[in-house]
């Protein structure tokens, strides 16, 4: 009979196997849909298509932290740090992490909202984190409605 830990080894390579085979299919998915353009890559169109409320489903890495500014008046996310005003209405700003700023958009326009990759986790330095399958897009990506 094979030992517990021999069992639990097995499940877990099947696991992380069945894991970077989804992401895999989920980053082919992405570039398809951007090819056809019905997806977004990237920082830039990414937030742009989250502030045009076309996102169907945001696809963030888990590893994603960038400074970013989220609109007090009207909502729009904005990348980076820059400026005191809302690009869109004029409107005062407040700072944000991107991938908060950004989900919290998504959830508001009722968008499905995906992880992927795995965060360092603070409490097990030791463990590296895996790379996702978005970190050629910067970590962000979208499926659009239109």
């Amino acid at each position: 009979a094979e030992s517990e830990a021999a069992i639990l080894d097995a499940c877990a390579a099947a696991s992380d196997a069945a894991d970077r085979e989804e992401a895999a299919a989920r980053a082919s998915l992405v570039e398809g849909a951007v090819a056809a353009g019905r997806g977004t890559a990237g920082i830039e169109a990414t937030v742009a298509a989250v502030n045009g409320h076309r996102v169907d489903e945001l696809l963030l890495s888990e590893g994603l932290c960038r400074d970013a500014w989220r609109c007090v008046r009207c909502g729009v996310v904005g990348a980076g740090s820059d400026g005191a005003r809302c690009t869109a209405c004029g409107g005062p700003i407040e700072a944000s992490e991107l991938g908060e700023a950004l989900l919290r958009a998504a959830i508001i326009q009722d968008a499905k909202v995906s992880f992927f990759g795995t965060p360092l986790p603070s409490f097990e330095p030791w463990l590296a984190r895996q790379p996702s399958p978005l970190d050629k897009f910067d970590g962000l990506a979208a499926l659009l409605r239109f």
